[in-house]
């Protein structure tokens, strides 16, 4: 999840030297186990996919077969994530993408931004080549070769819909930055980046056009930071921070973390994380905080700002993910190393 206040100064600094993503989610105990499979960390950096730096959350949408001109069947995911993750600078005016830029499926084995270890090199599309050149919605995808096309990988996909009900209870999963409940304030950033988490949380409001930070314009859905220990408290509650930009917004399908008896949203997405608001000051050691009531916004994927045939997002990222990135002779890369030139033939499903 991404951008905010005073974090968007900073942030805008901060990216245009490392590319670093902006939110994850707290509390700290809400860790998957076993992880999910669907969410993904956005990696990049590395020519040889062999140790890639934390760009932020995804979830896969699809996995395609392209039955290549040799008769090869080749697997694709197509990952949604948001466009300030991929872009070259994390924000709209970015040129291009973050370089080999793809997903890995695990948790990190450090928490660090750097050095995150192996991952699937891929493609990214940016909004202005799925919604239009005069876009400014925050979404993007990742196509992912991942080898020999394998139906299973279905199990994957999470869907997309269109939902707009007023107090929509959610879940969000992603690998941002841990924050830590602090009693009677807010959550604090921690710093350990890309783990999978949980949190619960209700939809406030659903705002069109909403100006978000670095550039971008889109419907929205915003949601309020909840205090976990509040009367009436909705189980699991927490927040999003640095690092969970791109992680969907879930609102059915229900799974329990073994032992701590809470219940959360595992498919269904009706939203992608953006951003959220911080606290203006910095303590002097560089963490921050999101206060109870502060502002979260999630791209809302019922929306239509920014593009120009009228589709809502989740209609156009659908319709990109029928076909594979132009031209139609593509360098696919493949997850073992090796590079082969082919012409797509067919799509066959």
């Amino acid at each position: 999840m991404r951008g905010i206040s005073k974090f968007v100064a900073v942030a805008l600094f901060l990216q245009s030297v490392a590319a670093l993503p902006v939110f994850a989610i707290g509390p700290a105990g809400q860790t998957i186990t076993p992880q999910r499979g669907a969410e993904v960390r956005i990696l990049y950096g590395d020519a040889m996919g062999l140790n890639g730096s934390f760009g932020g959350s995804g979830f896969i949408i699809a996995n395609r077969k392209v039955t290549l001109q040799n008769g090869t069947d080749e697997g694709f995911y197509c990952v949604v994530t948001s466009d300030h993750v991929v872009s070259s600078n994390g924000t709209l005016a970015g040129v291009g993408t973050l370089p080999n830029i793809g997903i890995a499926f695990n948790n990190s084995p450090v928490t660090t931004i750097a050095n995150q270890g192996p991952y699937l090199r891929g493609t990214g599309i940016r909004a202005t080549n799925i919604f239009g050149a005069a876009t400014k919605v925050d979404l993007a995808l990742v196509w992912v070769d991942y080898g020999l096309y394998t139906q299973i990988n279905d199990l994957f996909v999470r869907n997309m819909v269109s939902d707009s009900t007023a107090a929509k209870a959610f879940s969000v999963i992603g690998y941002g930055n841990q924050g830590n409940l602090v009693a009677g304030t807010g959550f604090k950033s921690t710093g350990n980046y890309g783990t999978q988490r949980y949190e619960n949380n209700k939809a406030d409001a659903y705002l069109n056009a909403f100006v978000g930070p670095a550039g971008y314009v889109f419907d929205a859905v915003r949601d309020l930071v909840p205090d976990p220990n509040a009367v009436g408290a909705t189980p699991g509650a927490g927040t999003i921070f640095d690092g969970d930009s791109g992680s969907p917004w879930l609102t059915s399908v229900v799974a329990q973390q073994a032992g701590q008896n809470i219940d959360y949203f595992t498919q269904d997405a009706f939203a992608v994380t953006e951003s959220g608001v911080t606290r203006d000051t910095v303590p002097a050691d560089g963490t921050y905080f999101r206060d109870f009531g502060a502002a979260g916004y999630g791209v809302h994927l019922a929306g239509t700002t920014g593009t120009l045939d009228g589709k809502t997002y989740r209609e156009n990222l659908t319709n990109a993910c029928m076909v594979l990135p132009e031209p139609a002779a593509i360098l696919l890369i493949l997850p073992w190393g090796m590079v082969l030139l082919a012409t797509r033939r067919r799509c066959a499903s």
